[in-house]
């Protein structure tokens, strides 16, 4: 059996170059809409559902590294626009109606957030990001109407020279561990190309995080509630901010900037709001007895469970644990009755 699924497999991949030259069906996907020997870092259909949007690790001949983006138009499988070689590409995230496009990009005067359209490459930059900072975790409003996202303060004046693009987000080079993030939120208005900001939302004694610590990786450290009303984050103080931090979650109304710091057991983080925005789904990290030697070791988090928290009963609810300890939220379902 095992050598009849190979030869299946050794005819199809013979018989692609041949079918794709003489293609009358258009709902196949082309070998010339693949991109080959590169890295691919995301494939995201838009939430109109009518293109792709391939970020992705394209090298020349001489080695040198680009990250790039693609849109491919689902209904005729046609490339609308990629991205230039030579140039690097961080946090591409689609608007919420599918039309635009947001971006990090470094370029020779800066580093900077933008925009383009969803059709063609037509790059629009929104926000200058200042020497001493750099920003990711971006997210639009479920309304279309801010781009938020974290910013993080370096010690010395050479943010931007630190950048390293890898995977889908930016990495750095060099990490600050006690250094302030703040959630931050940048308004847009793209019909009459107006954007302002960005504002804080988070004041400097609080540090949003998205690292659970003992070696665990990073997660989601903030949501946006359907509404675009309100925002839930995890933080730590400032003050604190080391592997042995005890996240927590609070949440941010965004029309009078009030934050309430809730009252859950435990490290935790990776908020995610329900579709009604009465509840909130997110990780509890387990950790060790205070007495135990794994917790002087800084070995803090052992395992992760899923938990909910109902905002209007302000009461924590244990919901699972997993097979491998180590989930990660990634939403609700369209009733909102699984996470």
């Amino acid at each position: 059996m095992r050598s009849q699924i190979l030869i299946f497999i050794l005819a199809f991949a013979a018989l692609m170059p041949c079918k794709a030259q003489g293609l009358e069906n258009k709902s196949l996907w082309v070998p010339e809409l693949s991109i080959d020997y590169q890295e691919i870092n995301s494939v995201e259909v838009s939430p109109n559902g009518e293109k792709t949007l391939i970020t992705y690790v394209d090298r020349d001949k001489d080695l040198i590294e680009s990250i790039r983006f693609r849109v491919i138009s689902n209904t005729d499988k046609q490339i609308l626009f990629e991205t230039p070689h030579g140039k690097r590409y961080g946090d591409v995230k689609w608007s919420p109606n599918g039309k635009w496009i947001s971006y990090v990009t470094a370029e020779e005067d800066g580093s900077f957030l933008g925009i383009t359209d969803a059709e063609k490459f037509n790059p629009i930059r929104v926000y200058a990001i200042p020497t001493n900072s750099w920003i990711e975790s971006i997210q639009w409003s479920p309304n279309g109407k801010n781009i938020s996202f974290i910013t993080k303060f370096s010690e010395k004046d050479d943010a931007p020279s630190a950048y390293k693009f890898g995977g889908s987000s930016i990495v750095r080079e060099r990490q600050y561990l006690n250094t302030p993030s703040r959630l931050s939120i940048l308004s847009i208005d793209l019909k009459n190309n107006i954007f302002s900001g960005p504002s804080f939302l988070t004041p400097t004694n609080l540090a949003v995080t998205n690292e659970a610590g003992g070696g665990k990786a990073s997660y989601i450290p903030y949501s946006w509630s359907a509404d675009s009303a309100s925002l839930a984050f995890s933080f730590v103080p400032v003050k604190e901010q080391n592997f042995n931090q005890e996240t927590k979650l609070a949440i941010l109304d965004i029309r009078t900037g009030k934050i309430k710091e809730l009252n859950q057991e435990g490290p935790a983080l990776n908020p995610v709001f329900s579709r009604n925005g009465k509840e909130l789904a997110f990780l509890v990290a387990v950790t060790p007895p205070m007495n135990s030697p794994f917790k002087k070791a800084n070995m803090v988090v052992t395992g992760l469970r899923v938990c909910l928290f109902d905002l209007e009963k302000d009461k924590e609810r244990f919901l699972a644990n997993t097979p491998n300890e180590n989930p990660q939220i990634i939403g609700w379902d369209s009733d909102g009755s699984s996470i």
